[in-house]
C-alpha cells in the first residue's frame, strides 16, 4: 500500500486535532480517505490539479469540516449512556440475537487480538443490551431451546451445552415425565405442552 503524502499527513494529522477538541475520534486512514476524496472532487468541480486543490484545504477549512463532521452525528449522540436516552426503535428478536451474537464475536476476536480495551467495550455493549431487553415492557415472545439429550444430561449437569445459544438459560427434559421444563423456573412451556 502507497504511503500517504506528507501533505496528506499533515492535513490529516490537523484535522485529527480539531476533532480531538470536539471530542471525536477518527482512525488516520479513515480521515486520510476523506480528505483524498474531497481534493479529489475540489480539483473536479474547479477544474484544477489536485495539487492546486490542496491549497484550498486551510487550517480554517479544516476546522469547518471538523464541525460539520460533528453535528453530522450529533443526533446518534455517541458516547451518550444509552441506558438514560429514550427508547424509541423497536428491535424484532431475531435483530437482538445478531446483535448479541456479533457483539460476542467482536469480543472474542479483540481478544484473540490481544486489544485491551475492545473487550471491554463489547462486554459493556452486550450487558446494556441485556438491561434494555429485560426493562422492555410490553410482550416479547419466548424463545424455545432445544431440550438436552439422555447422553448430554449424564454430562456435567451445571453448565448448559455449548450447541446452541439462542436463550440466556436452557431447558432440560424431566427426568419422571420426559417433558422439558425450565431448570431454572421461569415457568416457560414450549410450544404445545400443557401447564
Amino acid at each position: 500500500m502507497p504511503r500517504p503524502s506528507s501533505w496528506l499527513s499533515t492535513t490529516a494529522s490537523t484535522l485529527d486535532g480539531e476533532l480531538a477538541r470536539l471530542g471525536l475520534t477518527v482512525p488516520t486512514d479513515q480521515l486520510e480517505d476523506l480528505l483524498t476524496d474531497r481534493v479529489a472532487a475540489v480539483a473536479q468541480q474547479m477544474r484544477i490539479t489536485e495539487r492546486t486543490a490542496h491549497r484550498y484545504f486551510d487550517h480554517d477549512t479544516l476546522r469547518t469540516l471538523a464541525h460539520e463532521m460533528a453535528l453530522s452525528i450529533k443526533k446518534e449522540a455517541p458516547g451518550a449512556d444509552l441506558l438514560t436516552l429514550p427508547r424509541t426503535i423497536a428491535m424484532p428478536l431475531p435483530t437482538l440475537g445478531a446483535t448479541i451474537t456479533a457483539l460476542v464475536e467482536a469480543a472474542a476476536h479483540a481478544v484473540a487480538d490481544k486489544d485491551p480495551g475492545e473487550p471491554a467495550t463489547a462486554m459493556a455493549l452486550i450487558s446494556t443490551l441485556g438491561v434494555l431487553t429485560r426493562d422492555h415492557e410490553g410482550d416479547i415472545p419466548n424463545v424455545w431451546c432445544r431440550s438436552r439429550s439422555s447422553r448430554e444430561r449424564r454430562g456435567s449437569s451445571s453448565t448448559p451445552p455449548t450447541s446452541y445459544t439462542k436463550a440466556a438459560h436452557y431447558h432440560q427434559t424431566s427426568p419422571r415425565t420426559s417433558a422439558p421444563t425450565c431448570r431454572r423456573h421461569c415457568g416457560t412451556m414450549p410450544p404445545g405442552s400443557a401447564r
